[in-house]
């Protein structure tokens, strides 16, 4: 339905303006109606920030919506002593605890293999390409191994290659870090987390550097002390890692060594 058909619909329809007494009734029933379809269903599946936001914007949201257009004039009169206890409904709900499902829906323990059976986040390759860069990275899994494999290239300004999962969206409070198992090139690597900080509209990547030996399988821990905020290869000053919004998790090499590496991953798991 196009708008102009939908503004004459609206213009059309009758509408009862409440009378003093017991269409007051109806009319608080109606925005209170309102209010729970447009701001308190929302509330139990957000978290503390958004719940603010709703209910700061629940106001403008009834208004909108025309909400006082569909009691006429009479209504508009019932609005502001209406809008009082609205305000005091609003501080109820904010000090009402969120509940379970809204304090933490995101999974609490990390552990990744890369079994033909396991399920999970793909791997893709983010390289140097972004920029201009001609650097080769790839990821594949066989025989139950993760295989981050390239040759870097300084060609364009280039010289790195990632491979990464996203929508891993983890709660790792309580967490010290990651530890994993590798076999790698004596090459060190990156592994770098990211959480919803930004920075211009862009994700922050937070990054530890840890070391291989060439052949040799190792567990390597990481702590989530030792991860730096990053934007395009620059530093930042914060903010800090938010290791309860873990939403993305990835591997890079940046060495400037212009051939092949190669890094085996057996396992990771959040300790």
């Amino acid at each position: 339905m196009n708008s102009s058909t939908s503004n004459e619909s609206h213009q059309s329809e009758t509408r009862k303006a409440p009378k003093a007494g017991g269409d007051f009734n109806d009319f608080c029933k109606m925005l209170w109606l309102k209010l729970s379809r447009q701001v308190l269903q929302p509330i139990q599946t957000v978290g503390a920030h958004e719940h603010q936001v709703l209910l700061n914007a629940a106001g403008a949201s009834l208004a909108r919506r025309g909400a006082l257009d569909e009691v006429g004039e009479p209504g508009r009169s019932l609005w502001v002593p209406f809008s009082k206890a609205l305000g005091l409904i609003g501080m109820v709900v904010l000090a009402m605890p969120l509940g379970a499902k809204a304090e933490n829906t995101r999974p609490t323990e990390l552990r990744l293999d890369f079994e033909a059976t396991a399920s999970g986040p793909a791997w893709v390759a983010q390289n140097d390409d972004v920029m201009g860069g001609i650097s080769k990275g790839e990821a594949e899994i066989k025989d139950g191994v993760l295989h981050f494999t390239g040759t870097l290239s300084l060609d364009n300004d280039g010289g790195f290659a990632q491979v990464e999962i996203r929508n891993l969206d983890h709660d790792l409070s309580g967490k010290k870090g990651v530890k994993l198992r590798v076999r790698g090139d004596g090459r060190t690597y990156q592994l770098r987390l990211a959480t919803n900080a930004l920075f211009r509209g862009s994700r922050i990547a937070y990054w530890a550097e840890f070391p291989t030996r060439a052949g040799e399988w190792t567990e390597v821990n990481v702590r989530f002390t030792d991860f730096k905020p990053s934007f395009r290869g620059d530093i930042l000053d914060g903010p800090p890692l938010d290791v309860s919004r873990v939403e993305e998790m990835g591997f890079l090499i940046s060495d400037k060594r212009t051939e092949p590496f190669a890094l085996e991953v057996d396992w990771i798991r959040a300790e």
